[in-house]
């Protein structure tokens, strides 16, 4: 307890889904380094409309030349509704989705487009140390894209800058 008598947590919590916690220790162990799934997008919040329907998603900004994004024809504008059928409601939940895929695996997203939707496949890219996508303004010191951003979210709120 503390001085006053009072005592518990301060609030602070996390959880990994079991099967990414699975993947990354079977790729240290066999390789001493893991990897992550990448779209090649950066992305930000936003709405789609699709006829009187409103949907919410992550509004790609930008397509990085070469990745499984671009091959597949994801452009600027396009909103990211679904994964595998799964909603997509915010770019972090879009983050964790695609981490749960390895490198060559196919996905298919639902994405809004000039007011229509349509299902597209991307192959995942692999990367070590980058995100899966970046949100728009979230980029590290040296300007790479960085995907933990629960862990930024975090420096940010706690001031706890290196």
């Amino acid at each position: 307890t503390s001085a006053d008598g009072q005592a518990g947590s301060i609030g602070l919590g996390f959880a990994i889904p079991s099967d990414l916690v699975v993947s990354i220790a079977d790729q240290l162990i066999t390789s001493g380094s893991a990897s992550h799934g990448m779209l090649g997008v950066t992305v930000k919040a936003a709405t789609a409309t699709v006829g009187s329907d409103t949907y919410v998603g992550a509004q790609v900004q930008e397509v990085s030349s070469g990745s499984g994004a671009a091959a597949a024809g994801l452009r600027a504008g396009d909103v990211i509704l679904k994964v595998e059928g799964q909603e997509v409601t915010s770019p972090k939940q879009l983050i964790g989705y695609v981490r749960r895929y390895k490198a060559g695996d196919t996905i298919n997203l639902t994405i809004a487009r000039d007011g229509s939707t349509q299902d597209v496949a991307v192959t995942i890219q692999g990367g070590v140390g980058e995100g899966a996508c970046c949100v728009a303004g979230r980029a590290s010191d040296v300007g790479r894209c960085v995907g933990d951003l629960v862990v930024w979210a975090l420096v940010d709120r706690f001031r706890l800058r290196g």
